[in-house]
């Protein structure tokens, strides 16, 4: 009776049980298997001959999609950016017209005094106030 003995082609480690092998195949976004060009159709067939043991299969797919470990901390996400409101320039206009300086204003408004001076200033500058 003959025995067919397998070696891992990357490692070169002798294989106790059917070799692993990696099937190269491209999905469209439809979900269905695409065309692959002739360079492509020849490296999949070159990949697709590859008698893998387990640990270089392994291997071999985390070079082609990475698995997180549990050492790797994962990202943060950023935080959101507060929303930012639209000032109502009317309110500004009149409080402004009425004598309120840009801190009085500012808290009626519930926003930074900075943001009081922004405004008053695109008001001045588009001729709305004095």
């Amino acid at each position: 009776m003959k025995q067919i003995i397998y070696y891992c082609d990357r490692c070169k480690q002798k294989i106790d049980h059917l070799p692993y092998k990696l099937i190269v195949d491209c999905e469209t976004e439809g979900g269905f298997s695409a065309e692959l060009d002739d360079y492509t159709e020849q490296r999949a067939a070159e990949i697709e001959s590859i008698d893998f043991c387990p640990k270089c299969l392994h291997q071999a797919l985390e070079l082609i999609d990475p698995v997180k470990t549990e050492e790797e901390p994962e990202a943060e996400p950023e935080p959101e950016q507060p929303k930012r409101r639209k000032l109502d320039m009317g309110k500004i206009k009149a409080l402004h017209n009425n004598g309120w300086p840009p801190k009085e204003i500012a808290a009626d408004m519930g926003v930074d005094p900075n943001s009081i001076h922004q405004a008053l200033y695109r008001l001045r500058k588009a001729g709305e106030i004095a």
